[in-house]
């Protein structure tokens, strides 16, 4: 099937070693190599006569080069042969015995040709190194320690590791290291279609992956170690922004899919920017696209066995953090396009599981602009703590600095502030039967907060303002019964002064409050009055 060269081969038939030089796989018909190697140097033993099987104490293979292309109707250059090799009837024959040693491969190099994305890759400095292998009862309880080395479009790949491949426990563990890998080169050979375009990023890896099956023929795969991405950029089809980063790190603790265990030790995000848009159909960019390749995938779950339990899934995360992290939203579902922006996003959170034996930790911390309705210098929430099987929030401090806030009433007396997105109506929500979540803030502090209303309906139209507004607050909560203390003082107008202070409950409403009325100026407040 194919025209096959080779340059020279040499025996010595006392040491039983065998050389190959310059062997060469051209295309069907001649042509370029598909496959071929510079030399392949094997020296075998005089035991195999009594050991039952081959016994190789070295193999060596220097240049290999492989040639693979993808032809534009999605066959490879080698499928012919791949397809007469898998029509061969199948073998119930036991693994023949064997013993392969210090198998050592140098310098190789593959070359892709992805016509189908107009793409070429090329692995290339290919360098492996196995030991041992062997499936001789006598060689069971040795181990594999294979070496794989090798740089992909440029960023370097080393896998190391062990295995018992013959051994019962099939013990196996595998080390694998990443560097500078361009994900925006290999995205489309994912199995999955993703709606979006990656622009740019890098993956550095460091990971193990360690497989073993017990007695009980119960197995364990567990994989470790972290992966981290940089100077990421996503944009969707349209070329509009979507995402972007300056880097995510995630440090897993261990992940074991086979029993239904997770444990994330942390994820850092730092400079995250997420762009969200409503479509003027009431549809939310990121919803949209991957409802949308759900749907095209007509994904079916298989119907579970009505006797058949689903395992329990445990899962954990030590800590998460953002830094510096920003969201931009548009929204176009009203035809005036209207945008909101938060800036200087820090969240942190620890001991968040699926156990909920004790209350996961957070602080958050942002600033916030809405058009020209809401102004945001600061906000932070300190000690924050939530349980997720008491359903409950309990925050140690809120604290909001330099909010402002425009409230218009228009002419034809509609009240224009921010508007709720007009969003498409999807799958009718099922209540919730767990009940409400009990929120409760120890201490709420707010300085510089002021509102603007207009009112428009008057003639001429007046501006009314309240601002040097400070709030202090105590014990607030969601809890019936529950006593707040308040204490607040603000300005209207500019000259009134007024000051709050006392006891209230929210559920159910009571107040107790006292309030200090000074040099308020009654002639604006008097049409609302007459």
């Amino acid at each position: 099937h194919r025209p096959v060269t080779v340059e020279g081969v040499s025996i010595n038939p006392y040491t039983l070693a065998v050389q190959v030089e310059g062997l060469a796989v051209q295309e069907s018909g001649g042509g370029e190599a598909i496959a071929a190697f510079d030399r392949l140097e094997v020296n075998a033993e005089w035991s195999s006569l009594w050991r039952g099987g081959p016994v190789i104490s070295e193999l060596k293979l220097v240049g290999p080069a492989f040639r693979i292309v993808r032809l534009a109707d999605g066959r490879f250059n080698v499928s012919d042969l791949i397809d007469e090799f898998m029509a061969k009837p199948a073998s119930d024959d036991p693994m023949p015995a064997f013993s392969l040693n210090n198998i050592q491969i140098s310098g190789g190099k593959v070359d892709f040709d992805d016509q189908t994305v107009g793409e070429k890759h090329l692995i290339s400095d290919l360098d492996i190194g196995v030991p041992f292998i062997f499936s001789l009862p006598q060689a069971t309880e040795i181990y594999v320690e294979p070496a794989f080395s090798a740089s992909i479009d440029g960023s370097p790949l080393l896998i190391q590791g062990k295995s018992k491949p013959f051994h019962a426990s099939r013990e196996s563990e595998l080390v694998l290291d990443l560097q500078q890998v361009q994900l925006a080169r290999y995205i489309d050979y994912l199995p999955f279609h993703l709606p979006i375009k990656v622009v740019s990023g890098a993956l550095d890896g460091e990971l193990k992956l360690a497989f073993q099956r017990q007695d009980d023929d119960h197995s364990t795969l567990m994989l470790s170690g972290k992966v981290a991405i940089k100077e990421l950029l996503v944009k969707d089809r349209d070329s509009s922004p979507l995402l972007s980063l300056r880097a995510l790190e995630v440090v897993i603790g261990s992940l074991d899919p086979l029993n239904g265990k997770f444990a994330i030790d942390l994820v850092e995000v730092d400079s995250p920017e997420i762009h969200a848009r409503v479509s003027p159909q009431g549809t939310i960019n990121w919803v949209d696209f991957f409802s949308k390749e759900l749907a095209a995938r007509g994904a079916v779950a298989p119907a579970a066995s009505k006797n058949a339990k689903p395992a329990p899934v445990e899962w954990s995360l030590a800590e998460a953090k953002i830094s510096g992290g920003a969201l931009r939203w548009r929204d176009e579902s009203h035809g005036q396009p209207f945008d909101a922006s938060v800036d200087g996003l820090l969240v942190s959170l620890k001991k968040f599981d699926s156990q909920g034996s004790a209350p996961a930790e957070f602080d958050v911390a942002f600033r916030m602009r809405a058009a020209q309705w809401v102004t945001l210098d600061a906000f932070s929430a300190k000690g924050g703590r939530f349980d997720l099987a008491k359903r409950t929030v309990t925050i140690d401090e809120v604290a909001s600095r330099g909010a402002k806030l425009l409230v218009r009433r228009a002419a034809d007396g509609r009240i224009e502030f921010v508007e709720p997105p007009s969003l498409r109506a999807v799958e009718a929500s099922q209540k919730d039967p767990a009940g409400p979540w009990k929120v409760t803030v120890a201490r709420y502090r707010g300085e510089d907060l002021a509102l603007s209303f207009e009112d428009r309906v008057i003639s001429p139209a007046v501006v009314h303002t309240i601002d040097g507004l400070k709030v202090e607050a105590e014990n607030l909560s969601t809890e019936p019964g529950t006593t707040a203390t308040i204490s607040t003082r603000f300005n209207v107008n500019k000259k009134g002064e007024v000051e709050v202070a006392g006891t209230f409950k929210l559920l159910p409403l009571d107040t107790d409050l006292k309030l200090a009325i000074k040099t308020l100026d009654l002639v604006p407040l008097q049409p609302y009055f007459t």
